[in-house]
């Protein structure tokens, strides 16, 4: 992919160059000074509208690139998610990919301008994009103190019960990306607490999936259940393909870079309202994940109904 790379490289720049301008003057310049007009004047119902349809503006075109330039096509099978419902969204986590992948499975429904993530603070000094992430509110930030980070995710959820605008409240609840290293940290603490021992997936970290059920249980019908299957790179390494270099600027030539997923929708009232039966539901959850991928390395596929959009 090479000369490849190098052929299209023109054309890579000018769309990078292009959204890093788009955020910079729609989100970071122009959408900061309506913010802060329209929080002066306590419009706040009428801002989350205006963040939503922003979100939508500004990652279209970037979805649409990674799918036409870099052929992401996702092959999705399982349950057919519900327009306009708020949902409790939990995925493996593997690569950066992974967040592109959201983007585009939210397209089903047109809901990718109600997508919600949780990151820690330092993430809002990334430039540019961890701004624009802040003032589209698509990103809710919270500080690495745990009690601290109870009282910000209180006041957050509470802004999300009270805007009434659906929304998908998305966590990667294994808390950062698999790799053999922390694989190897996850089953040690598994075996430690006799939990079962996960080849595919880490171990989920069921307190914050407890509180986010606590407290958005009132608004949230459901828990959206994401797995995504990858095929892994030949090399040994073991990464996921592709990766969101080779689709940001690697053209495939017409050809389809396919990733596998499986989507179930799960009615929260199946959710355990008790918080050591929900704890032992998450963990079951990815007991199920984990025997899912298990399936999926053996035959390359997910069961289930092919989902068509």
């Amino acid at each position: 992919m090479g000369i490849l790379r190098i052929a299209t490289l023109p054309f890579t720049l000018l769309f990078i160059v292009s959204h890093i301008a788009l955020s910079i003057v729609l989100i970071d310049g122009i959408l900061t000074f309506v913010t802060l007009f329209m929080r002066l004047f306590q419009l706040h119902f009428h801002l989350r509208q205006l963040q939503t349809f922003i979100l939508k503006v500004w990652m279209s075109p970037l979805i649409g690139y990674l799918e036409l330039f870099g052929g992401l096509t996702l092959d999705i099978r399982g349950d057919q998610f519900i327009p306009n419902e708020s949902c409790l969204l939990i995925c493996n986590h593997r690569s950066w990919v992974d967040t592109i992948i959201i983007y585009s499975i939210s397209r089903q429904v047109s809901s990718h301008g109600a997508l919600k993530f949780l990151a820690k603070k330092p993430l809002l000094l990334f430039p540019i994009y961890g701004f624009a992430g802040y003032i589209l509110h698509v990103v809710l930030f919270i500080t690495r103190s745990a009690n601290q980070a109870v009282i910000e995710l209180k006041h957050a959820f509470e802004s999300l019960k009270t805007d009434k605008i659906p929304f998908w409240m998305i966590s990667y609840l294994e808390g950062t990306r698999r790799t053999p290293e922390k694989l190897q940290q996850a089953q040690e603490f598994a075996r430690e607490r006799d939990l079962p021992v996960l080849r595919h997936v880490l171990q989920p970290r069921v307190k914050g999936f407890v509180n986010m059920v606590t407290e958005l249980r009132s608004v949230t019908p459901a828990v959206y259940d994401i797995t995504i299957g990858y095929e892994d790179s030949k090399d040994g390494s073991g990464e996921p393909l592709p990766s969101f270099t080779s689709l940001l600027l690697d053209y495939c030539g017409g050809k389809s870079r396919v990733v596998k997923v499986l989507q179930r929708r799960i009615p929260m009232e199946n959710v355990p309202e008790n918080e050591n039966d929900a704890k032992m539901f998450v963990y079951n959850l990815y007991k199920e994940k984990d025997e899912l991928l298990d399936d999926f390395e053996k035959t390359g596929e997910f069961k289930g109904n092919r989902i068509k959009w």
